[in-house]
Parts: structure tokens; sequence; C-alpha cells
């Protein structure tokens, strides 16, 4: 039978004075590799007009990380709550972006996007010793900054970075402070010039990566719609340094076109119908956004529908007594008023009052904490009542 040998060894894992063999750097050590600082591409995501992120514990905030936009950008997300890095927009397409305040983690939008929730994107430095409070499913990109300083030279206008951030921190630039859109100019103007009628203003806009533009006003002939029936006109700059003009679709309800490819939004007008052979006349129609109405919280909330298409109910802090007690102006037959509800950590219940009614989808009664209730009615002149056509919870 072969022998086998083995020899004792003692290991030391802490260092003890005067005991042979022992490592009186391991501590040392220990504290360096915990000490060890990261830098990192971090998001969160944040609905609404403003908020507070939740900085993992032991993060600081970098500052000035993201060039033109400051501390931090926005970004659409995908079904999987993942940043796909193309820039939220308004109605009317305006890129909205956000400021964060580094210190205590606040921010703002700069306008209302379109989408029920979005990723913002920030940076931060964070030891090793801490790196665990990170949720890892919100990283983009770790850099450890023992390789790569923070803090280092201008190349081109943007901070150097070590080579494993280049492809992500350039890309967020690039969508973020280089958008495709109007850059200047290009307001519309409804009335008479010649054979048309509306007049686009010379404009510079932004097609990646180069700015284009014309040197004169462009005008176009635009006709009414048909009767009982309206629909949107839009108008593009393209690569050619043209301004172009697509057509939506006639309906009842309005639905935008649809953006040609390689374009820049100059902006929109709204066509209505009119008497037959009047000649068009859209003095009265302009581009429009949705009018929203802020309110923090109130348990018989102010709404005066002819000012107004959407309530934005941002951190309800009483229960809803009454939606029709405030309720007050003049609305057309079948428009539209969407009203959003989060309440403030707690669930609070909702009393709508004889003004509103369930339709097509119940009337809801309550919020669900830390989701925005979203509720859509359309108005029937007839009976004077918000039919409830649809509502949703969502993050």
């Amino acid at each position: 039978m072969a022998n086998s040998l083995f020899s004792k060894v003692r290991i030391f894992t802490t260092p003890s004075s005067g005991s042979g063999g022992s490592d009186p750097t391991l501590n040392g050590r220990v504290t360096n590799l915990e000490n060890n600082e990261y830098k990192i591409t971090y998001y969160e995501i944040v609905s609404g007009a403003s908020g507070s992120l939740t900085i993992p514990t032991g993060a600081i905030i970098n500052a000035g990380e993201f060039g033109l936009s400051g501390n931090c950008i926005l970004s659409k997300i995908d079904g999987s709550n993942k940043p796909t890095f193309e820039s939220p927009k308004t109605v009317g397409g305006t890129v909205v972006t956000a400021s964060l305040n580094e210190t205590t983690g606040a921010w703002v939008a700069s306008g209302t996007y379109t989408d029920t929730d979005v990723a913002l994107i920030y940076s931060i430095k964070i030891k090793a010793i801490n790196y665990s409070n990170l949720t890892y499913t919100n990283i983009i990109e770790t850099v450890e900054l023992s390789d790569f300083p923070i803090s280092q030279t201008l190349t081109n206008g943007v901070t150097d970075k070590a080579p494993s951030e280049d492809t992500v921190i350039d890309a967020l630039l690039g969508k973020q402070d280089k958008v495709n859109g109007l850059t200047s100019g290009g307001v519309i103007t409804i009335g008479t010039f010649g054979a048309n009628n509306v007049r686009v203003a010379a404009a510079v806009w932004f097609i990646s990566p180069s700015n284009y533009t014309t040197a004169i006003d462009t005008d176009f002939s635009v006709a009414l719609s048909s009767a009982g029936l309206q629909r949107y006109v839009g108008f593009y700059g393209n690569t050619s340094n043209t301004i172009v003009k697509v057509e939506g679709t006639e309906s009842e309800y309005a639905a935008l076109p649809t953006q040609p490819a390689n374009t820049a939004l100059i902006g929109y007008i709204l066509v209505t119908d009119s008497a037959a052979g009047v000649a068009p006349d859209l003095s009265t129609y302009a581009k429009i956004d949705p009018r929203v109405l802020t309110i923090t919280s109130s348990a018989t909330p102010t709404i005066d529908v002819s000012l107004y298409d959407i309530v934005n109910i941002t951190a309800l802090a009483t229960n809803i007594t009454s939606m029709t007690s405030g309720l007050s102006g003049v609305n057309g037959n079948f428009k539209s008023l969407i009203i959003n509800i989060k309440d403030n950590g707690v669930a609070r219940t909702i009393t709508w009052g004889s003004k509103f009614s369930s339709f097509f989808a119940s009337l809801p009664t309550t919020t669900i904490i830390g989701k925005n209730l979203a509720v859509g009615f359309r108005y029937n002149a007839s009976t004077g009542i918000y039919n409830c056509w649809v509502y949703s919870y969502s993050i």
C-alpha cells in the first residue's frame, strides 16, 4: 500500500503578537480592499415630474458626469425596465431632460413625458465594502477607481473615461445632448401667404451628427378637414435642408402623423372642418400641448375643465371625499379628461361623486401604495357626466 505523507500546516488568519507564522499585514490589506472605490453608472425607475432617488447606502453621486446634461439623464425603458437610451418626449415631441441634486438626490423633469415610467441614469462612487448595497440589475457599468481616477483631463470637450466606459457613456451623451430636433426658428404661422395659408419660418434643426437649415420661410397649402373630422399636420426638417409637410389621418379624434425616418420635428397644427365652399381659414388652429394641472393633495380637488386636460395629483395625503364638488368649467362633447393619482405612501380612498360614472371600465375606489393610478374619461354632453373608459395602476 502506498504511503501518503501529510504535512501539518498552521494557518494564521489574524495577526498575533509574538506568535510565529502570523501575518501582521493582513488586517491592513483587508482594509485596503474594503476601501477600494468604484465608479458606477447606475439607474433608477422613476415617474412623474419630480422625486428623490433612493441612493444606495454608502454611495455618493458624482456631479457633472453627463456633459451638457449635468448630473443625470432620462431614458425610455423597455418591457424589462431596462434603459433604451432613447430620450422621453412630451406629446409635442420636445425632449424631456432632468436636473439632479447630487447632495440630496432630488430630481426635477423639464417637462411632462408621455411614458408612464422612465429610467433616471446617474453616476455614483462607492467603496467595495458597500458594493453589496447596490441593486445588481440597476448597474449599467462599473469601473475601479484605483485604475481610472474619477477626475481626469478634458479631451474634445468631454471628460476622459476609462476604456470600458467609452461605449456606454458616449451612447448616453449622444442620445441626451444631441437629440434630433428643432434647434432654433421654425415658428408656424397661420394666415395668407400668396396661394398658401401656413408658413414655417426659417429654421435650424439637428439630425445626428449634423445641423441642417432653411435660410428662408417655407409656405404650404393646407385644406380644412372633412365635415365632423379633424387631423394633425406635421412639419419636419430632413437631411436635404428642406421642411416637408406630412398629413395625419382624418378621424373624429385625431392622432399625430407618423414621423418620417431621418427627420427632425418642427411642429404640428390641428386642422378641423368648415362649411363647404368657405376658403381655408386656419387662424384659430395652432400647435397644441395638453394642459396639465398639478395638485399635491386635496380631499376635494379644484379642477376647471375649461383650462386643463390632465390632472396630476402627486402625493395624496388624505382620502378624496368628492371629485365632483370642485369640478367647474365647460367641456366639449366626448372631450377627454385624464386624472393621475399617486398617494404619499398610504393607500387613500376615492369618492368620485355625481359627475363621474363607470362606463367601459369601473371607477377605481382606492389608490395602491407606490403605484400611479391613471383614469381616462370621455365627457357626455347629453348627460353632463364623465364616463370612465379605462384605468390602470403602474409603478
